[in-house]
This record gives C-alpha cells, sequence and structure tokens, in this order.
C-alpha cells in the first residue's frame, strides 16, 4: 500500500497544477470545459491506481469516507431528479463546468488527499502552492504590462489562467496564506522565511493590481484561521494562552464588519463595497428564492440560469437591467442549496464543518501544529473565497486537496489487507468509473468538435449556404447545451435562413423551456417573419419566465398591435 499512496500523492498534485494551469485559447469555453477534462482524466487515472487498495485506504480514514460518500450520494440524487437537462447536469454550465462530474471528482481529490497523504508528505502540497502562487503572480504582472504571450480574446488585464481577475484574485489568495504560514514557520532557516514573506508580498500586490477584491477577502480570513490555531495547544505559554479570547474577539468582530461593509453597512463599508457586491446580493436573494420553490433536491444541477429571472427581484432589475443574467449564484453554498437543495447543501456543510475540526484537534498537538495552521489558513480562504463566487475548476481543485490534506494530519487507522474477492471488486468499480471519466471526456470532445466544425463551414455564396444550413441545422439539433445553440442559431439568422432558424428555435425550447434566450430568438424570427400570432404566443410565454423583463413587454404590445 504505501507505493500505491506514493503513486497517488503524485498524481493527485499533477492533477491539481494541471488543472489550474490548462485552458484552450479561442475555444467557445476556454476556462470550464479544458480544466474538467484534465481533472476527469486524472481522476480516472487515480480510482485505476486506487483500486487494488481502495478497499484498505477507504478504512484508513473511515470519518473522511463517510462524510465524503454523503455529499457525493446527496448529489447524485439531486442530479437523479434533476429536471434540467442531461448534459447540463453532468458536465455545467458553459464556461463554469460545475455539474455532476465536476463536483464528484473534487469528492474523489479530497478523498485520495485524505488518504494518500499523511503529516509528512502534506508539505508537498504546501511546496507546490509556494511556487505557482508568485508564478501565477508574474503571468497576472505580465498580462497587467500588456505582455501576455497568450491571446485569451477577453477584455480582462490580469487573468492568469482561469478567465476572470476575481478568480485569478481568489487563487492567489490561498497561495499568499501559504506563503505566510512558511514565513512564520520558526524552524525553517531565516533567508527561506524571509523569501516566504517577499513572495507573499509580491503576491499580495499583484492582487491589488488586479482591483479584484476576492484575493484580499480570501487571505485575510486565511490569515486570522491561520493565526488562530497557531495560538492553540496545552503546551503553549501562558501569555499565548491568554490572547484567545482577545484574538477570537476582534476576528470576530472583523468578520462582522466585513460582512456589514458587503452591505454597505459599517466603517469598513468604503473600503470593500461596490458595484458587483451589490450585484451579487441580488443573486444570493434570487438563490434563496429558488430554494424556498424546493427546499429538498432543488431546482436542478446547474439550473440556476433557469430559474434566475422567474425568482429575480424588481430592484435587481432597477439596478442591473433587464437583460442582466447569471448562470450561478456567484456562492458556492448557495447555489448548492438553490440548485441542489438539503440534500446538497446539508452534507456540503458536514464536509467543511468535519475539515475544520480536524485542522483545529491537529493545531493542538505541538507536533502538527504549523501544517495545520498553514494548511487549515489556505483552506478557508477557499473556503471564503467560494462564499462571493463560483467554484472555479482550477481553484476549487486546491480547496479540496487542502481540505483532504488537514484531514490526513491526523493519525489514520491500522487496517489489514482486503481479501482478494474485495480487491477484485474494487478494481472492477475503478475500470468502470474510469471509463465512464474517460468516455465523458470524449463525448464532451466530441461535441466541440461537431459544433466548431459547423460555424467553420463558409456561407458566402448561395451554394455554400445550401451545404451549411443542414449541418447546423444538425448542429443545433444535436447540441446538449442551450447557448451553443443559441449560437447555432443566431448563424443561421445571420445568413438569411429564417425558416430553418425558426425549426431549429421550436425544437431548441422543446428540449430547453426554461431557456429565455432561445425563446426570445424565436419570437425574434417569427416577428421578422411577420408572423405576428405566433410571436404573440411566444412573448406571452416569456413573460411567464421572466415577468419583469420590461422590454419584451413592450414587444408583446407591439406584436398585438400589428396582429390586429
Amino acid at each position: 500500500m504505501p507505493r500505491t499512496q506514493a503513486s497517488l500523492r503524485r498524481f493527485a498534485l499533477l492533477a491539481a497544477i494541471l488543472t489550474t494551469l490548462f485552458a484552450v485559447p479561442g475555444a467557445i469555453d476556454s476556462f470550464g470545459l479544458p480544466k474538467l477534462f484534465v481533472l476527469l482524466v486524472f481522476v480516472s487515472a487515480l480510482a485505476l491506481l486506487a483500486a487494488p487498495e481502495a478497499a484498505a485506504l477507504l478504512r484508513t480514514r473511515p470519518q473522511a469516507a463517510m462524510v465524503l460518500g454523503l455529499f457525493m450520494l446527496g448529489f447524485t440524487v439531486a442530479a437523479l431528479l434533476s429536471r434540467q437537462a442531461a448534459y447540463l447536469t453532468l458536465y455545467g454550465a458553459i464556461g463554469r463546468a460545475n455539474g455532476w462530474l465536476c463536483y464528484i471528482s473534487l469528492a474523489l481529490i479530497m478523498l485520495v488527499g485524505a488518504t494518500a497523504f499523511d503529516s509528512r508528505r502534506v508539505r508537498m502540497i504546501i511546496t507546490a502552492l509556494a511556487w505557482l502562487g508568485p508564478l501565477m503572480a508574474l503571468y497576472g504582472f505580465l498580462q497587467y504590462r500588456g505582455i501576455d504571450p497568450i491571446d485569451w480574446h477577453r477584455g480582462f488585464v490580469i487573468k492568469g489562467t482561469f478567465g476572470n481577475p476575481d478568480f485569478a484574485s481568489g487563487f492567489l489568495g490561498i497561495t499568499a496564506v501559504v506563503l505566510l504560514g512558511l514565513a512564520l514557520r520558526a524552524t525553517a532557516p531565516q533567508r527561506l522565511r524571509l523569501l516566504a514573506l517577499v513572495a507573499m508580498l509580491w503576491v499580495l500586490w499583484v492582487i491589488k493590481l488586479s482591483l479584484a477584491l476576492q484575493g484580499l477577502m480570501g487571505f485575510a480570513v486565511g490569515a486570522l484561521v491561520l493565526v488562530g490555531l497557531l495560538l492553540l495547544g496545552a503546551d503553549r505559554a501562558g501569555w499565548v494562552r491568554r490572547l484567545r479570547w482577545p484574538y477570537a474577539i476582534s476576528s470576530g468582530l472583523f468578520l462582522v464588519l466585513s460582512a456589514l461593509a458587503m452591505a454597505d453597512r459599517g466603517p469598513l463599508a468604503p473600503l470593500l463595497f461596490k458595484a458587483s457586491v451589490q450585484h451579487r446580493w441580488y443573486m444570493w436573494e434570487a438563490a434563496l428564492r429558488m430554494f424556498q420553490l424546493r427546499p429538498v433536491t432543488g431546482v436542478g444541477i446547474e439550473a440556476y440560469n433557469d430559474w434566475y429571472r422567474t425568482t429575480r427581484s424588481a430592484a435587481s432589475v432597477a439596478f442591473l437591467g433587464p437583460d442582466v443574467f447569471s448562470s450561478a449564484a456567484h456562492s458556492v453554498p448557495l447555489n448548492l442549496l438553490a440548485t441542489g437543495g438539503l440534500v446538497v447543501a446539508l452534507p456540503y456543510l458536514a464536509v467543511l464543518v468535519f475539515v475544520l475540526r480536524c485542522g483545529i484537534i491537529a493545531a493542538r498537538n505541538r507536533e502538527t501544529r504549523m501544517l495545520s495552521a498553514t494548511l487549515t489558513g489556505a483552506w478557508a480562504a477557499y473556503v471564503a473565497d467560494s462564499a462571493v463566487s463560483m467554484d472555479q475548476i482550477g481553484i476549487a481543485v486546491w480547496g479540496w486537496l487542502l481540505g483532504g490534506a488537514v484531514v490526513a494530519l491526523l493519525p489514520a487507522a491500522q487496517v489489514a489487507v482486503p481479501s482478494v474477492r474485495l480487491r477484485r471488486a474494487s478494481m472492477i468499480a475503478a475500470v468502470v468509473a474510469a471509463a465512464l471519466g474517460f468516455g465523458s471526456v470524449a463525448y464532451a470532445a466530441h461535441i466541440d468538435a461537431q459544433l466548431s466544425a459547423a460555424s467553420r463551414l463558409p456561407t458566402a455564396t448561395a451554394a455554400q449556404r445550401a451545404i451549411a444550413v443542414p449541418a447546423l441545422l444538425r448542429a443545433a439539433a444535436e447540441s446538449p447545451e442551450p447557448i451553443r445553440v443559441l449560437g447555432v442559431l443566431e448563424e443561421l439568422h445571420h445568413i438569411s435562413a429564417n425558416a430553418a432558424s425558426i425549426a431549429a428555435a421550436v425544437d431548441a425550447v422543446h428540449r430547453f423551456p426554461r431557456e429565455v434566450l432561445l425563446w426570445r430568438r424565436l419570437a425574434l424570427d417569427y416577428e421578422y417573419a411577420r408572423m405576428w400570432q405566433a410571436a404573440i404566443a411566444v412573448r406571452e410565454h416569456i413573460a411567464t419566465l421572466d415577468p419583469l423583463d420590461a422590454k419584451s413587454l413592450r414587444r408583446l404590445a407591439r406584436d398585438r398591435a400589428a396582429g390586429s
């Protein structure tokens, strides 16, 4: 089993690093699906590596296996009961890819972290993040200076390999906590501690250049947790123990003031509050309304976008305008609560509590205190960041691996070698899981290739359009994702294939009945063809899905006037 664990450690760490770095410039989805592909490939490989010893590995961490098993079971139940399209349930929305495959893979990564690492080997994770953070900050600085060697075709300046400054900032905040832990490590050589401090300041400076507060917020929370855990332990000096309550009170006060500032209240509001925070409040409000609609299993895995326009408030429309929509609640806990209900949110909360409990227990032990403070602090930075953002896979993989590393600090149970029958059953299950993982990657890649090929067909002449229109219609009919279908419909409209666009749109709204953008496209095509009664019927249906869209209501009035 030691050799198996060593292989699992290397593959898990490589999975996290490559998932963070990998992206595909110029693709329809440059960051979500590519990172999910890498994660799925490595998780499939991890399943095969772990198969011979899977039963024994799980017995070494029975509590972790139980908590993560409940989370995976709850997520699976919610996915099976989801009314969302199967592809979106499995893969997630375009740009995010946070469907069933993603979260099951993340839970397995955490389980590998808990069973394959121990209190000595977790330093591999700390070392990887300590190098990756400053290097990613350097890449962000190059982007800031306008000398990015990769053309991402996106307007943001500092975005790293995540596609968004908020995500880049959040990742850097996690690594800054790790560097702080290394700088505070009393047993390390002084020059290494100084180097870690300089690297941390460098990372924080790049976060400031990104103009995204998420990284600073995550770092602040992580640093508070790190220092707080360093105060624990019965072996601590009396003056250290006397600091615990003042530190806890002052930290709690800081967190309360920060929370108030997010609502534009309190003395920290001028520093922390901005328009994007108000935007998120409205998205969080919509998520809570979705939870009220279906509290047990949610509105459907990755179905937030389908229900956002129905549950948003009039205040959000007044603030953001009727055309703004979102595919996620920009808060992982609230998004899970809205889309997966209590069967997902409660097990997820149990995972968080379990990791925090393990971190506190490990921090009371003198031998693992510094490691626990660093790892739990970095994990807390991820949790804080995810509370106000989405699960970008390149960041989430580290959050879940860090959670597993925290659990690995506690002593593992000693187990006997599993029987041949159990090893064989584990191998069969792993082969099936790996086949599904590799198969899901191949299927999504096939869909991407098919859509890309259809969209590149020339349409300048009538003969070219005669070839392109059937291909685009096939692509629209076979595309399992509404936003990609919408792109095909836009192309059909652009080449004046209005009848084909109507046929494809009718099929699309039957397959994705709550996607307002598809209904709008169908209404526009009917209006363009002067089919007023059909347009009126579609506009009336849009009013039930998006009752606060004044623009569509005005178009409905014009259609009624034209059709009378």
